[in-house]
């Protein structure tokens, strides 16, 4: 849920940055448009992070809440999430491996 969230922020912010004002404006071609970018910069930020395009840069801003931050927030929420996951399945294998020696 957090991470629906964060990336609700990650849409808003970034359709204030582009010019379009709130998300609750927006028509829904609009929306899915800011929501397909969004997508595009969560799954590639840290690649774009390093990045020395001046177009790419300017997507992002320095203030403490800004593009960047919600982005390294929404990853770190999706990595928490992988190794609740991966803790889940070894458990999952380590419950069949000692039904196994039985």
């Amino acid at each position: 849920m957090r991470r629906f969230a964060k990336f609700d922020e990650v849409c808003a912010h970034l359709a204030s940055k582009l010019g379009h004002g709130g998300l609750a404006t927006l028509s829904a071609e609009l929306r899915a448009q800011i929501s397909e970018e969004a997508e595009d910069l969560t799954d590639n930020w840290s690649e774009l992070e390093l990045s020395d395009d001046p177009k790419e840069l300017d997507k992002f801003d320095v203030p403490a809440h800004g593009l960047q931050t919600l982005l390294a927030e929404h990853h770190e929420l999706g990595e928490r999430i992988m190794d609740i996951q991966d803790t889940a399945i070894q458990r999952e294998l380590g419950d069949e491996e000692e039904g196994d020696a039985d």
